[in-house]
């Protein structure tokens, strides 16, 4: 299966909907929708089921992602680009989140300080 970091370029997103070109071998230009995208709860495994659907928007290449040989691999792909863009959404909003902490914490410690001078 094809790793989709860096494989798609990611054309829209607000809420539960994202646009996405796929640029590798595999879709070749394609352009998906993904709507209804939600994660459910937590697996004991530590895993998080993702739901989605999908719409093909353009298919440049005139694929049939629905052959016996490609369509479980590009099922799978899929849910990999998918969960690869929400990952990656998560993380940079965790990332702001921890930011954002750190500045309001330097901040109050800079007005709180104590400057030893002997």
């Amino acid at each position: 299966m094809t790793d989709p970091t860096n494989t798609y370029k990611l054309l829209w997103i607000e809420q539960d909907t994202m646009i996405v070109k796929c640029m590798d071998d595999l879709a070749k230009g394609a352009i998906f929708r993904f709507s209804k995208v939600q994660l459910g709860e937590p697996i004991d495994d530590g895993t998080v089921p993702i739901s989605f659907t999908t719409d093909l928007l353009d298919n440049p290449s005139d694929i049939d992602f629905k052959k016996s040989t490609t369509a479980d691999e590009f099922d799978n792909y899929l849910g990999s680009l998918v969960t690869n863009i929400v990952m990656n959404a998560l993380n940079m909003a965790n990332e702001d989140a921890e930011y954002k902490m750190s500045a309001e914490g330097t901040s109050k410690n800079d007005e709180n300080s104590v400057t030893d001078t002997k």
